[in-house]
């Protein structure tokens, strides 16, 4: 008798619990019980029925566990459309509307097939494609129809000195070594560079940047069209991403976007906070992308913590310097009101502690507040790709400290830079060596675990 390994959970999300393992008789279809591939419906008698990968009916009355009966040969040899393909698995049964319901991988052509049965034992019909990648074969509630053909697109093109250029696209051939026709301009309103598509309930979404972004000008717009090398029209909501001061947020754009856990997201670049004329000290940032009822880009509210994706960035650890700890930084000097000590406190990687750009011998120091058992430092300097020479020390008074890791002779790097040091302290301190000008420090963040 074989077996197969069974876990259940009241929720997707877990826990999983094992429930025991399905078994299948012996008989002389029990060869086609083949344990992978299977797909589980409870029928409407009280009966459990598995489709297996070959296509085989499983039967049993004895409950989820089995023992399951196999009824005959696959079924897919029954139907006669079906008779030459050979290449099938990963059927996915259920029942609704008075039928039992098969739908099938065809994996060699990426294509997917509809089989109806009044009873799910035979009796089964062809109701033809369920997917076909060449095909419309999405349709919405709203009568929108999601056309995709497998083709790829490219879409290039900017602006010159700040003055605003031209879009580019073209459809690419098979194998992605050329064009598929001829290129088009495809120009919107307001483009200047950074060109990207997006898809979305049957439309296509050209977004790109425009305005200046050594300046606060910077923006992402989007144009709107039915087909993937337009005609577009600008967005009745755009631009969607603009400077915000009150948010510290200045000139967002050259942007990207993905999908995940059935959300969307878009991934810019903004000035890092302060923001200074005539820079391009570009961070990385991440915002939920929303779309209204009309199908239109909602305008995007930018953050500094961004989704729940990327925060929790401690993973979980006790962080004996984060938020609402009673930690408090001091530092030797800072360059501006906005690059303050308690800025590696803040959880935010667009602020810093920056020191006065001429001081040299520049120090930053913790107090958590107490005395606290410690582990490790987790250090993220402004820049990952440097290397830095500074000493750690640890003080429990403020005033007797002890070195607990020197990197004045062998300078370190790294994002985070993790820095073991076991001991019981409140206050610690990082010192940067004299030849070291505050130009070339800032610390976005320190934990402590």
């Amino acid at each position: 008798m074989k077996t197969l390994p069974l876990v259940v959970s009241k929720s997707l999300d877990g826990p999983w619990d094992f429930l025991g393992a399905i078994q299948v008789a012996t008989n002389e279809f029990s060869k086609l019980g083949r344990m992978s591939n299977v797909s589980v419906v409870l029928r409407p008698d009280g009966d459990f029925m598995i489709v297996a990968r070959s296509g085989a009916i499983w039967i049993s009355k004895s409950g989820i566990l089995g023992p399951y009966t196999v009824l005959g040969p696959g079924v897919y040899s029954t139907v006669p459309e079906m008779r030459s393909m050979r290449t099938l698995e990963d059927p996915v049964v259920w029942y609704s509307g008075g039928l039992y319901h098969i739908v099938v991988n065809d994996w060699n052509p990426r294509k997917a097939y509809h089989l109806t049965s009044p009873d799910g034992i035979g009796n089964w019909t062809f109701r033809g494609l369920a997917y076909d990648p060449t095909r419309d074969f999405l349709r919405h509630t709203d009568g929108t129809v999601n056309r995709w053909d497998g083709s790829a697109y490219l879409y290039w093109g900017s602006g010159w000195n700040w003055v605003n250029g031209a879009c580019f696209a073209a459809k690419l051939n098979k194998d992605l070594s050329g064009f598929d026709g001829e290129a088009k301009i495809v120009t919107p309103e307001h483009y200047f560079e950074g060109p990207t598509m997006l898809k979305h309930a049957g439309r296509y979404y050209l977004t790109y940047s425009n305005g200046k972004t050594v300046s606060d000008t910077y923006e992402v717009r989007y144009a709107i069209g039915d087909h993937p090398l337009g005609p577009f029209k600008e967005g009745a909501t755009s631009p969607i991403l603009v400077t915000d001061r009150a948010r510290q947020v200045v000139s967002p754009g050259h942007h990207g976007f993905f999908h995940q856990a059935g959300r969307d997201f878009i991934v810019y670049h903004r000035h890092r906070v302060p923001f200074v004329e005539d820079s391009a000290f570009h961070q990385v940032c991440i915002d939920e992308l929303r779309f209204t009822a009309d199908r239109w880009i909602e305008k995007v509210v930018p953050t500094h913590r961004g989704p729940a994706l990327v925060q929790g960035r401690t993973s979980g650890r006790d962080n004996l310097a984060g938020p609402g700890r009673g930690a408090s930084a001091t530092a030797s000097s800072s360059s501006s009101k906005l690059t303050l000590p308690e800025r590696v406190l803040d959880d935010n990687y667009a602020t810093r502690w920056a020191p006065n750009p001429e001081e040299v011998g520049s120090w930053i120091q913790l107090d958590l507040g107490a005395e606290r058992s410690l582990h490790r430092s987790e250090l993220r300097f402004e820049y990952a790709w440097k290397t830095y020479s500074f000493l750690l020390e640890a003080s429990l008074d403020g005033n007797a400290w002890q070195a607990s890791a020197d990197h004045r002779a062998k300078p370190a790097t790294g994002s985070p830079l993790a820095i073991l040091h076991p001991s019981t302290a409140r206050y610690l301190r990082i010192t940067f060596p004299e030849t070291t000008q505050g130009r070339d420090l800032a610390v976005l963040e320190w934990a402590v675990f």
